[in-house]
Order: C-alpha cells, then sequence, then structure tokens
C-alpha cells in the first residue's frame, strides 16, 4: 500500500534536489539511487524471478521513512487521505476477488478476514492525522490483504495453472 506514497517521495526529493543543487549529495537519495540500479538490472536481464526485488525493499523503506518523517501537518493530511483512496480501493478489489472470482470455500476463514477488516476500518474512520496512524493503517490494509489471497485466492488459482482443469475452463 505504500508504492504510490514511495512514488510521489522520489519524484518530490529528486526535483527538490535538482532546484537546490543537490542532486549528488542529498543523503536521503542514498536510498533511491540504488532502486533505480535494480530497476535498470532488472528491465535488461532476460531472467526477471520475484525474489530479485528483495534488496530493494529495505532501501524503500528507509527512504519513505525519511521522507514521511520530513512531513509537515498540511502533507500529513494529504498522505492521510491519498492513502485512505488507497486502501479503499484496495478492500474492494480484495473482497472481489475473493468473494465475487473466487467464493470462499471455508466459511471460518469469513470470520478471520473480518477482523484486520474491523481495525482498518476503525483506524480509517479515526480523524487523527498521525504518522502512526498512517502506518498502523498501512498494517491493517496489508494483513487485509494478505490473508484472504494466501487463504484463499491462491489455493484455487493453483488449479487452473495447468492440467485438466485448465484445458476444461479452455474448451
Amino acid at each position: 500500500p505504500w508504492s504510490v506514497l514511495y512514488y510521489i517521495g522520489v519524484f518530490d526529493r529528486i526535483a527538490r534536489s535538482y532546484r537546490e543543487k543537490t542532486l549528488f549529495s542529498n543523503t536521503s537519495l542514498a536510498f533511491v539511487y540504488p532502486v533505480i540500479v535494480i530497476f535498470i538490472g532488472m528491465g535488461i536481464s532476460k531472467f526477471k524471478l520475484p525474489q530479485y526485488i528483495i534488496p530493494i525493499f529495505p532501501l524503500t523503506a528507509l527512504f519513505l521513512a525519511s521522507w514521511i518523517d520530513s512531513f509537515t501537518l498540511r502533507a500529513l493530511k494529504k498522505a492521510n487521505i491519498l492513502q485512505n483512496i488507497q486502501y479503499v480501493l484496495m478492500i474492494i478489489v480484495a473482497i472481489g476477488i475473493n468473494y465475487w472470482a473466487f467464493p470462499v470455500q471455508n466459511h471460518i476463514l469469513t470470520l478471520v478476514f473480518i477482523i484486520p477488516g474491523v481495525l482498518m476500518l476503525f483506524k480509517l474512520l479515526q480523524k487523527t492525522d498521525s504518522v502512526k496512524n498512517l502506518v498502523l493503517k498501512g498494517v491493517f490494509v496489508t494483513i487485509f490483504f494478505w490473508l484472504p489471497f494466501n487463504a484463499n485466492f491462491f489455493s484455487q488459482l493453483l488449479s487452473y495453472q495447468g492440467g485438466q482443469n485448465l484445458a476444461k475452463e479452455a474448451n
């Protein structure tokens, strides 16, 4: 759920560093340059395995934390609004995929999905604009998105990755 804020932060810091003529001396951009190199390397490479992206995660987390830490109250409010919109869209996608496209087979899972959903809804309805609230909402939406996809969607999707089920659907 942090990707949109990350890209906004990268463009903001690069633009600010360019205006201030500190493009190569800005320490917060030290977390951005390796990510750009890894993305270019992955783009050039003929093999694009998912585990190649793992070195990017700590760098992006450190950059995003330093960028969010520099927020003014006005910027924090804008970030909260942007994240709330993104979270609502992610909830709609998660519910749509897990209950419409791949219906839940075990209804106990539905109860398990409700717990982070209620916690996230509580955080979304809170009016406090704080970094703690911003982070907690991100954690809850990640759990809400991750649980149903790992417990329901991926297990049902595997049956369509080859063999008889795929042949039946294709014919």
